[in-house]
């Protein structure tokens, strides 16, 4: 989180916060990189989870548009956290700051844990097989959710990070941006889709899988959903350059296999798919210079950091697939 919204996000606007939504607030966030997410407890000790957004960073109009593709969904059988309502009967409530707006949201609270690739025992068949059903239920629900435009499109969001990128690296961006930009859409294969569903945005309790974080949901390509569970499966293991195809083709599998019980894609998208992972070190790379302006990285972040320069430097995505 930069520095100066940390600074704004003070006691009293949490405080504010609580009597809006009539809960108590945690003393520290339990996620803080481009909003505040809190554990919060209510009047009668049931826990939630409260998020606090900036407004560099969203408008009410497109969490407005979050919040009502998560009521679609759960309206027709995914399972994701539900949006509360304020005392108000708001989704949103806005808090005034020193510097800017804050908005807070307020979301049930999921059973269960986020999952580890380090963890053999739950890192299996099995997870692979029910990430891919949850992500194939996803698809096949927003293939018939009416478009609107509280949510931008991919390229919306994407091209703005080009001012964030050393100048040496815009022009490979901007290609790779116009390349993406070129496929075919239409409804069965783009949409409305929550982009980024890697095995931090989700619990995993009784064989089940229930997803939030919809914070980046966009209109994108279905690829790009498949693409980020390979992506972030692959991240901070350290995987050799063979390691990293063994290890997506392991999960790919059975992941095909569940996706397509509810969903299929035709091989065209899976041929694309290296665009989409490039993309994501695109993504990160920015990110990762935005939020830390200012700031000195540690050791293992600058390490990361250099390893997706590296990458886009030679137009090279984080594995090199063969489906």
């Amino acid at each position: 989180m930069e520095s100066y919204i940390e600074e704004a996000l003070t006691s009293e606007i949490l405080n504010k916060f609580e009597e809006l939504f009539n809960i108590k607030i945690s003393e520290k966030p339990i996620g803080d990189f481009e909003n505040f997410v809190f554990n919060a407890v209510g009047i009668n000790g049931d826990k939630s989870i409260f998020r606090i957004t900036h407004s560099s960073h969203r408008n009410p109009d497109e969490i407005e548009g979050e919040i009502d593709f998560i009521n679609y969904l759960e309206k027709n059988g995914a399972a994701v956290n539900s949006a509360y309502k304020s005392l108000n009967g708001n989704y949103i409530e806005e808090v005034a700051a020193n510097d800017g707006k804050f908005y807070g949201t307020h979301f049930s609270f999921i059973e269960g844990t986020t999952v580890s690739n380090k963890n053999p025992e739950i890192w299996n068949d099995s997870l692979f097989y029910e990430w891919g059903k949850t992500i194939g239920k996803f698809h096949k629900i927003t293939s018939h959710y009416k478009e609107n435009d509280l949510r931008k499109d991919w390229f919306y969001y994407e091209s703005s990070r080009a001012k964030y990128l050393p100048v040496e690296l815009r022009n490979s961006y901007i290609e790779l941006l116009e390349e993406i930009k070129s496929l075919p859409k239409d409804k069965s294969t783009y949409g409305l889709i929550h982009s980024d569903i890697h095995h931090g945005n989700f619990h995993y309790y009784n064989g089940k899988i229930t997803v939030f974080d919809f914070d980046d949901s966009m209109y994108c390509y279905f690829i790009q959903d498949i693409a980020m569970v390979i992506y972030y499966s692959l991240f901070f293991k350290g995987f050799s350059e063979d390691e990293k195809l063994a290890e997506a083709t392991r999960i790919l599998k059975p992941f095909i296999e569940g996706y397509e019980t509810e969903y299929t894609l035709d091989q065209f998208w899976f041929n694309k798919i290296d665009l989409f992972l490039r993309l994501r070190d695109f993504t990160l790379y920015s990110v990762l210079l935005q939020k830390n302006e200012g700031k000195d990285m540690s050791d293992d972040l600058k390490n990361v950091f250099l390893d997706i320069e590296s990458r886009i430097r030679i137009n090279k995505p984080i594995v090199e697939l063969e489906i």
